[in-house]
């Protein structure tokens, strides 16, 4: 739950994870064990990298300093976006629709973009164009083995967890 609205949203999966790195051409050692092929440029000219029928699972973004860019999640299905839209608006957190043009040019079918407020990390909920999004459910059962977690730090997070908290 999100804000305390009493909706649940639910995800499949953890879908990508987009990294600044300072050699894009090369995955970072932490991830280069991954089942990993080359899965083209981006719009921006970011290498995308893939491990199962998504268009990408990794992104890597040439910048001076190597850091998180953002991460997305793949929502079950359109009426998510609803419970979504509507726990942002509850705990009072701006959040965004990505345009057409946006999701297009990242092979993704709707998306929303928030920037979570602790730690200031950008998070994407989305869902892929339908056709893709049913061959990917039908081809891997909507599993992504490769990518399944993300851990953050922050030295700045000032409040203790939640007891509800779970991983």
């Amino acid at each position: 739950m999100l804000g305390g609205t009493g909706r649940m949203i639910r995800y499949r999966k953890l879908g990508y994870v987009e990294l600044m790195v300072t050699d894009s051409s090369v995955p970072p050692p932490s991830i280069a064990h991954r089942r990993l092929e080359p899965a083209g440029e981006g719009p921006e000219g970011e290498r995308r990298f893939r491990c199962s029928e998504d268009p990408y699972a990794v992104v890597l973004h040439q910048a001076p300093q190597p850091g998180f860019r953002r991460g997305g999640w793949m929502l079950e299905d359109e009426r998510q976006f609803e419970s979504l839209h509507a726990a942002l608006k509850s705990a009072g957190i701006a959040f965004e629709s990505l345009s057409a043009a946006e999701c297009k040019g990242r092979g993704l079918g709707r998306a929303t973009r928030t920037v979570e407020p602790n730690m200031g990390a950008t998070l994407e909920f989305y869902l892929l164009p339908a056709a893709a999004r049913l061959e990917t459910l039908f081809a891997d059962g909507g599993q992504d083995p490769a990518v399944g977690h993300v851990v953050w730090a922050t030295p700045h997070y000032d409040r203790p967890m939640p007891s509800s908290a779970t991983c």
